[in-house]
């Protein structure tokens, strides 16, 4: 079974791509992302662990999030990040083996730190 790609939560279908407004160095941190109306923050490590849209988490490891460059899609990683970038963010379930017990204990939200459990995305 191939897994599409999903655009976070259908919001970010449209022309316009969200900005870096803030891009903090370091371990554990949260990048902030603006777009149309709303707050989309982007917590990372190493890597993009979880996203937030006002306040509402909407991906969580071990599901993948990916920020893009908007105009030549080229892979923005978490040190790369920085002021004025224009992005797509999108998620990708993860490989279902990720989803088990043991899976989530070793990389869930949990395990990194965050006060919340793994929800499968997409979640309703």
């Amino acid at each position: 079974m191939v897994h599409r790609p999903r655009i976070l939560d259908n919001l970010l279908a449209r022309k316009e791509p969200i900005v870096v407004l803030d891009a903090p160095a370091g371990m554990g941190k949260t990048a902030a992302l603006i777009e149309i109306a709303a707050y989309l923050g982007v917590d990372f490590q190493n890597e993009f662990l979880m996203a937030e849209r006002d306040g509402d988490i909407i991906c969580t490891t071990p599901d993948l999030i990916t920020l893009l460059e908007a105009e030549s899609g080229a892979p923005v990683t978490a040190d790369s990040l920085r002021y004025g970038l224009r992005l797509v963010a999108l998620a990708f379930p993860c490989n279902p083996q990720w989803q088990t017990p043991a899976g989530i204990a070793l990389v869930g939200p949990r395990y990194f730190g965050y006060d919340t459990d793994y929800r499968p995305y997409p979640f309703i």
